[in-house]
């Protein structure tokens, strides 16, 4: 599961550095891109099965004045279903939002992602979610940082 969180974060990641030209106007760009994701999925059994989706990556960025950088970043998997090694049909959601500011300092992020692992077999269900905060203060120091991963399984 752990490949699963650092494909999303670093696509998050990636995608948050993506800039326009720096000048004296506020310059705004979005892009969206689809593309075709692998995953190996650990369900709460320990068993593991391969889902092929389809991720969908909305990154909206805007350039202040001082050449500061705005960025959203949504992520999305959709129509994920796999069978597992049970024949048990699994259905695989997942979410990730980043929020930024970056200039050399000071730098903000903030980066959020949810996972569901839906099985038809009602003691399979599982829920990941993560949380990412760090703040760089002007003078180049972290001031903040938090990270937070919960890992549920639900009947």
């Amino acid at each position: 599961m752990k490949r699963i969180t650092v494909v999303l974060g670093l696509a998050a990641l990636m995608a948050a550095v993506i800039a326009g030209p720096v000048s004296a106007q506020a310059v705004t760009e979005t892009s969206k891109e689809t593309f075709h994701l692998s995953n190996a999925v650990q369900d709460c059994d320990g068993g593991e099965s391969v889902v092929e989706s389809i991720a969908r990556v909305v990154v909206h960025t805007t350039t202040d004045e001082n050449g500061g950088i705005h960025s959203f970043v949504n992520l999305s998997l959709h129509g994920v279903t796999a069978t597992d090694a049970n024949g048990e049909t699994v259905h695989f959601v997942a979410h990730e939002h980043f929020g930024g500011y970056e200039l050399e300092v000071p730098r903000t992020g903030t980066s959020t992602n949810t996972v569901r692992i839906i099985s038809s077999s009602p003691s399979d269900n599982r829920l990941i979610t993560t949380f990412f905060h760090f703040t760089v203060n002007a003078n180049g120091e972290l001031t903040s940082q938090t990270y937070d991963v919960t890992v549920e399984c639900r009947g």
